[in-house]
């Protein structure tokens, strides 16, 4: 992930467009980067490759299965909303830095 973020560090504009999927089904994209204060040409250049990429089945953005997403897998039984109180087992073998 170091890549995609060190490029925005230095003030360079950066977007990422999605570009298809890889041969597990994941969704990746392409980064593309400009130089120094050339948002309008970066953005232009986005703006073109968008509708490029949509013309290109393999390289449509991906869509996803709502239906997939309604229901977390696996299935949550429980969610941790506050931390462990003083005086219980976890609490008393936690590290304080």
């Amino acid at each position: 992930m170091a890549l995609t973020y060190v490029v925005t560090l230095t003030t360079n504009p950066a977007i990422a467009l999605p570009c298809g999927v890889d041969h597990k089904g994941m969704p990746f994209g392409l980064q593309v980067i400009s130089r120094f204060r050339g948002d309008r040409a970066l953005l232009s250049a986005a703006h073109a490759m968008e509708p490029a990429f949509a013309a290109i089945a393999a390289l449509r953005r991906p869509v996803p299965d709502l239906g997939k997403l309604t229901r977390p897998v696996p299935a949550l039984k429980s969610i941790v909303t506050h931390p462990p109180k003083r005086g219980t087992a976890m609490a008393a073998n936690a590290v304080v830095i």
